[in-house]
C-alpha cells in the first residue's frame, strides 16, 4: 500500500493512501505451473490454477479461480469465477509489450437490506428473501504496458487499459422489518393496473412477488504514459517521474421497479425500459442517470538523495470535467432543463517527503500532501423534475501530515511507527435515503504501531517464537465545522441530520487492535499462529446516536474480539499444506447499521493445499 506523499503519483483519490495490485509476472523460464484447493464450513470451496511458459523472448500465463460459499447470512450463497490471460512480448533489450484480459463474473444471493432490532435478536443471520435477492456482475478488463528502455538512466512506461463493467442487484425489501412492497393482488401476476400489494417477508411470500432491479453499467479507458530517469540536478543524486494520463468513463445507472414475480429476472425488468410509472402496469422504469467524465492529469515527483537524506517534493494536477443527466427519476422523463448539469474542476496537488537515515537500522520519515478526492453521484432521487446542480456534490478535499520511524535497533525486535493527522474539507455525509451532501469540515489525527519480536535471535534457538502486532488509536475523528444545506423547501437539512461541531466521525473506531503468537520450526517446514482482532465501538450517525432505534439503523456498534488460527505445514518443495480458523470462538458480532443491522462472520474454517509444479 503506498501511503503519505509518495501517492502523488497516483490519483484521482489520493486522500487515505493506494491499494497496488500486483499479478503474477509471466515466465520467462520453461513451464511453471501451481495449483491451490481449499474447501471449508458453510459450503465454502476456492479453487485456484495457473499454468504458464515462456523463455528470453517472452511469454504466456493462464490463470483460473473459482470460489463459492453459503454467505454469512442464510440464504447468501455466493459464487465467483475469474479467469485471465497475460502475455509478455521482449523484442529487444530495450521494448517489451505486457498485456493481460481478466473477466470476472459474480452471482450471488446477498440482501442489502440487513436487520430490525427484533429481528437481529431473535436470528441474527436470518434473511427471508435471500434466496431472491440477488447480485449479478460481470467485468471485462484489457490492460496494456509498453517498456522502453531508452537507456541505462531512463525508462517510458506507456499503458493502455479498458473496463467494461456490468452489475446488478436485486432487492425485495427496503427497510429493516418491512414487507414485501411490490407483490400482485391476483393469481398469475397479470399487467394489470392497481395489481399490486405488499406482504409479510416471508421465503413463501418471496417467491411470489416482485421486487427492483438496479443495473449499472460502467465503461472507461485511459492512456498514460510516464517518464523515469536518474539524473543530476543540484549537486544531488535524483530520481525523477514525469507522466501524464487522460481518463474517459461512461456510466449508465437504472433502476426498475415491478410487482410480477418475473421481475426476479433482470431481463424481463429490462423489457420495462421508458414505461412511466403513472401507465398503471405491473412494472415502470423508476431511474435512469447518465453520467460522463473527461479527466486529465499531469504530475511531476523527484527524489533529491543527499547522503543520508531523501527529499521528494511532487505535484499534481487533477483536471476533471463530468455531466450528470438525470433522464428518468421517480418513474417518469423530467422536463426541466436543469435536469442535466456539468461540473468542472482544476485542482493543484502538491506534495512533500522526507527520509532520513539515522543508523543502518532506523530511518525517520515524514510528509505532507494534499489530497482529493472526485464527487459521487446522488441515487433514489424524489424530486420529480431534479435540479441538476442543487444534486450535484462537489469533491473532497484534505491536508495529510504524517510523520515517523522504521527501526531494528532494539535486539531482535522491527518497530514501525506513525502519528498522522487529516484536515478534511467538503466532506459528504448521507443526510438523507440516498441523498449525499457537502457538510462541512472534519479532523482525524491518530497513531500506528506495528512491530514483530523475534524469540529464536534472543535465545539463539533453531525454531522460532515471534510476537506481532498492529494497533492504531485514532484519538482525534470529529466535525470541526458545520456548512447548511438547505432542500428546495428552505429546510436546513444538515439541522435535521442532528449533525453538531465535535460530533464523532461515523464508523470511526478510536481503537483497533491485531495481536497474534506465532511459531517457526527449523528450516520453517511448520509455522503457525493464534491472534487477536479488537474493534472499539463505533458510532453509525453523525448526530453520535446512543439509543437504538428499532430499525437498527441507530445506535452503537459495540466493540468485539475475533480469535483467528492459521497453521502451515510444508509436505515437500512443492506441496504446502494450510489450515485457517476464522472467529474459532463462533462470537456473534454487529458490524454494519447502513440499511439495518449486519453481523459479523461466524466461525470459518478451512483447510487446502498448494502444489507448485
Amino acid at each position: 500500500m503506498v501511503k503519505g506523499s509518495g501517492q502523488i503519483i497516483y490519483g484521482p483519490q489520493t486522500i487515505g493512501g493506494m491499494i497496488n495490485f500486483v499479478t503474477t509476472p509471466v515466465p520467462l523460464n520453461g513451464t511453471p505451473a501451481a495449483v491451490r484447493a481449499e474447501l471449508g464450513t458453510n459450503g465454502f470451496s476456492n479453487l485456484y490454477g495457473r499454468v504458464g511458459t515462456g523463455n528470453e523472448h517472452g511469454g504466456l500465463l493462464f490463470s483460473l479461480t473459482e470460489k463459492q460459499g453459503d454467505g454469512i447470512r442464510d440464504n447468501h450463497q455466493l459464487g465467483i469465477t475469474e479467469y485471465a490471460l497475460k502475455g509478455q512480448l521482449n523484442f529487444n533489450d530495450r521494448h517489451s509489450i505486457t498485456a493481460r484480459y481478466a473477466q470476472f463474473e459474480e452471482d450471488s444471493h446477498i440482501s442489502e437490506t440487513g436487520l430490525s432490532e427484533d429481528e437481529f435478536f431473535e436470528n441474527p443471520f436470518q434473511a427471508p428473501t435471500g434466496k431472491i435477492d440477488r447480485f449479478v456482475q460481470q467485468r471485462d478488463t484489457v490492460h496494456m504496458i509498453h517498456n522502453f528502455n531508452i537507456d541505462e538512466q531512463a525508462t517510458l512506461s506507456s499503458q493502455f487499459y479498458h473496463v467494461d463493467n456490468e452489475r446488478a442487484s436485486f432487492r425485495q425489501i427496503n427497510g429493516p422489518s418491512e414487507a414485501i412492497e411490490y407483490c400482485p393482488t391476483v393469481a398469475g401476476q397479470p399487467d394489470l393496473p392497481g395489481a399490486r400489494r405488499a406482504l409479510p417477508a416471508t421465503e413463501e411470500n418471496a417467491q411470489i412477488c416482485g421486487g427492483r432491479w438496479r443495473p449499472r453499467y460502467y465503461n472507461y479507458w485511459g492512456v498514460e504514459p510516464r517518464l523515469s530517469f536518474n539524473h543530476q540536478w543540484l549537486g544531488t543524486n535524483s530520481e525523477a517521474i514525469i507522466g501524464a494520463r487522460y481518463h474517459k468513463e461512461d456510466i449508465q445507472r437504472h433502476q426498475f421497479r415491478g410487482y410480477d414475480a418475473r421481475f426476479q429476472q433482470l431481463e424481463f425488468a429490462k423489457t420495462y425500459t421508458d414505461i412511466d410509472q403513472n401507465e398503471g402496469r405491473a412494472g415502470w422504469h423508476q431511474e435512469h442517470i447518465q453520467i460522463d467524465v473527461t479527466a486529465r492529469t499531469f504530475y511531476i515527483k523527484n527524489a533529491f538523495n543527499n547522503g543520508d537524506w531523501t527529499i521528494t517534493p511532487g505535484l499534481r494536477l487533477e483536471d476533471i470535467t463530468w455531466s450528470t443527466d438525470y433522464l428518468r427519476t421517480e418513474g417518469n422523463a423530467p422536463t426541466n432543463p436543469e435536469k442535466r448539469f456539468t461540473q468542472s474542476y482544476q485542482k493543484l496537488l502538491p506534495g512533500l517527503g522526507a527520509t532520513y537515515q539515522l543508523n543502518s537500522e532506523t530511518t525517520l520519515f515524514g510528509g505532507i500532501h494534499q489530497g482529493f478526492s472526485p464527487a459521487r453521484p446522488n441515487r433514489d432521487i424524489e424530486d420529480d423534475e431534479p435540479d441538476a446542480s442543487y444534486l450535484a456534490t462537489r469533491p473532497e478535499q484534505s491536508i495529510n501530515y504524517e510523520i515517523g520511524f522504521r527501526s531494528a535497533t532494539l535486539p531482535a525486535t522491527e518497530l514501525d511507527a506513525t502519528f498522522f493527522y487529516t484536515d478534511f474539507d467538503e466532506i459528504v455525509i448521507h443526510s438523507t435515503k440516498g441523498r449525499y451532501i457537502n457538510a462541512g469540515r472534519s479532523r482525524q489525527s491518530g497513531i500506528e504501531f506495528s512491530g514483530q519480536i523475534n524469540f529464536s535471535e534472543l535465545y539463539n534457538t533453531p525454531y522460532n517464537i515471534y510476537l506481532q502486532g498492529n494497533y492504531t488509536n485514532v484519538f482525534l475523528a470529529e466535525f470541526s465545522s458545520v456548512k447548511d444545506v438547505f432542500d428546495d423547501s428552505g429546510e436546513n437539512i444538515v439541522s435535521t441530520s442532528s449533525f453538531e461541531v465535535g460530533n464523532r466521525l461515523p464508523y470511526a473506531p478510536t481503537h483497533m487492535l491485531s495481536v497474534a503468537v506465532g511459531f517457526e520450526s527449523a528450516q520453517n517446514q511448520f509455522d503457525g499462529r493464534i491472534g487477536i482482532n479488537y474493534v472499539s465501538e463505533q458510532f453509525v450517525d453523525a448526530a453520535n446516536t446512543r439509543e437504538p432505534s428499532d430499525s437498527g439503523e441507530e445506535g452503537v456498534i459495540p466493540s468485539c474480539a475475533v480469535l483467528n488460527v492459521t497453521l502451515n505445514y510444508r509436505a515437500t518443495e512443492q506441496l504446502t499444506l494450510y489450515f485457517n480458523g476464522q472467529n474459532i470462538a463462533d462470537r456473534t458480532y454487529l458490524t454494519s447499521r447502513v440499511d439495518g443491522m449486519v453481523a459479523g462472520r461466524t466461525r470459518q474454517v478451512s483447510a487446502g493445499m498448494n502444489y507448485n509444479f
